[in-house]
């Protein structure tokens, strides 16, 4: 291994890595040793002085490297990492639309009522993919010590870095006027919405998750709860936000809580919101203030506040998480995720390849003398029950 840390010769198992892999584990952390542990099979993850593996091709896999970015989009404080993460298990669901009617009551010796059952829809959820790659010319690769040129090494974190920004950008870009939804993973613009928002959005299908559930055809079972400005054609007005938004989104959306808890429920808005819900909320008890927060990982636990690196604060004893990337109107928008069914489903984790030091050996399958690497991660926000969800838009 490099003294860089990036593995220069690696396989994964006896038959190489393939990205097809079938993945039959129950939870996150099952995956991550899928995928990170010493020959893919859950053998423990992969550390810092592990013995790098052998290649069987000219593209490298690198499950140290990997591991490490994947930490980081886990633990940066944005909307990505707040709602969490879940295996990809498969492409959809059936939904139940409307009850059966079913007749229950009926009286002794009576005949049998008429068989009943509910109105189901079977839902398609596309999975999507994030790919970044990147090169490094022989020349380049050459002067690493003689001359003040940025390292390979470098170059992957910087562009890992980059790969981190866009995945929390997508999630949360605005899709007005941009209809359908084809690649990546989906937003939450698209998937916490209902009909009546339709108004405000100037193309077709532009509220459709995953471009397979329909909300154009009218309000359903897809509706989530939605506070909006005050909406005229194909615009919103911006008004005042007031605390009564929040307590009347919180109030929608309990209904379809588990228990109707606020546990495993959060709040994703921009700094500015929570600055504003501050001012408004001033020295009310309601407000929970800013609080540290420590990060424990197998029972041991980083040092809560300033050294932990993120401060959180909560309305209503929901977490509420700010990032900079959330849409806004005057200021942004507020999102009320319900966690027990909404995630990021991943098909495959965050995925690091490197073709290795030997350009040489890269150009004959490339045809460049180039070092090349790549960044990729495959999976899909997920949401099985919409009614639990809310946003709240047009705020100022």
């Amino acid at each position: 291994m490099a003294e860089d840390g990036i593995i220069q010769k690696g396989a994964v198992g006896k038959e190489g890595l393939s990205i097809c892999k079938n993945f039959e584990g129950q939870t996150v952390v099952d995956m991550f040793n899928y995928w990170y542990g010493l020959g893919g099979q859950g053998t423990g993850v992969v550390q810092k002085d592990a013995p790098a593996l052998l290649s069987t091709g000219s593209g490298v896999y690198n499950p140290i490297y990997s591991y490490q970015i994947m930490s980081q989009l886990i633990n940066t404080h944005n909307a990505f990492s707040a709602i969490g993460m879940l295996p990809y298990r498969h492409s959809g669901y059936r939904a139940a639309t409307a009850k059966s009617g079913a007749t229950i009551a009926i009286a002794e010796g009576a005949s049998v009522p008429a068989s009943a059952k509910p109105t189901l829809v079977a839902v398609q959820v596309k999975p999507g993919l994030h790919f970044v790659n990147f090169d490094m010319g022989s020349l380049t690769l050459a002067l690493e010590g003689k001359d003040d040129v940025i390292t390979f090494a470098e170059l992957m974190n910087y562009m890992s870095d980059e790969f981190m920004g866009y995945t929390d950008v997508n999630i949360l870009a605005d899709v007005a006027g941009v209809g359908a939804w084809t690649v990546g993973f989906d937003s939450f613009q698209r998937l916490i919405a209902n009909n009546t928002y339709l108004t405000a959005e100037p193309a077709a299908n532009d509220l459709d998750p995953w471009s397979t559930v329909d909300r154009d055809g009218g309000a359903g079972w897809s509706d989530c709860q939605m506070v909006n400005g005050t909406i005229a054609g194909n615009a919103e007005t911006d008004v005042t936000l007031s605390l009564s938004n929040l307590d009347s989104l919180v109030a929608a959306c309990a209904p379809y809580w588990k228990g109707g808890e606020v546990r495993n429920k959060c709040l994703i808005t921009g700094f500015d919101t929570v600055n504003r819900v501050q001012a408004l909320m001033m020295a009310q008890a309601i407000w929970h203030g800013w609080e540290g927060a420590a990060i424990d990982v197998n029972g041991v636990k980083t040092m809560p506040g300033q050294n932990a690196n993120f401060l959180i604060a909560a309305y209503d004893s929901i977490p509420m998480v700010p990032d900079y990337n959330m849409v806004k109107d005057t200021i942004s928008r507020i999102a009320l995720v319900d966690k027990d069914h909404f995630g990021v489903a991943l098909l495959t984790p965050l995925l690091a390849f490197d073709t290795g030091p030997s350009v040489v050996e890269t150009a004959l399958y490339t045809g460049t003398l180039t070092r090349r690497g790549a960044i990729l991660m495959q999976g899909q926000i997920w949401c099985d029950l919409f009614a639990g969800q809310g946003m709240i838009t047009g705020r100022k």
